[in-house]
């Protein structure tokens, strides 16, 4: 998920506020768990609190991002978009904004993440992070995914 750099400062004070927040994810790093367009619930979180699998919201200094942590060591937070192949530089915890708690699918379905049977494939999901990636990555080099750029316009 990238946003635009006001979008930040917006989310920073709802988060102040009224401890939570709904934004609009842009791109595909985290398909099919977040498709373009999908909007997240993101809730002020606790270093401590954070689980492997976890979707963690973070700013690089100009945009928000949504990845997976895959990894965490004292203050530092290790994370990787699900189709990244790479992970992303180490965050500190001070980057960090919070943990997505529900997912707000197109078509209006709330999907709550903080269920056990979630958490689990969430975990899973962290750590086969990256032939998970590989594969859609072949797929998308095979062109038998119609999905990756479908409908995504980066501002």
């Amino acid at each position: 998920m990238v946003s635009r750099p006001e979008t930040l400062d917006a989310v920073k004070e709802a988060l102040t506020r009224r401890g939570r927040t709904v934004v609009a994810v842009q791109g595909r790093s985290m398909f099919p768990t977040l498709k373009h367009g999908t909007r997240v619930e993101v809730h002020p979180v606790a270093f401590d609190e954070l689980r492997i699998g976890d979707l963690v919201v973070f700013s690089n200094g100009r945009t928000l991002i949504c990845h997976r942590l895959i990894r965490k060591t004292r203050r530092l937070c290790f994370l990787k978009g699900d189709t990244n192949l790479w992970t992303d530089p180490p965050v500190i915890w001070g980057q960090v904004l919070g943990r997505v708690t529900r997912v707000i699918h197109e078509d209006l379905r709330i999907q709550s993440i903080d269920a056990p049977h979630q958490r689990l494939l969430a975990a899973l999901l962290a750590h086969l992070s990256y032939p998970y990636a590989i594969y859609y990555n072949a797929l998308h080099y095979f062109g038998a995914c119609r999905w990756w750029a479908k409908g995504i316009h980066m501002e």
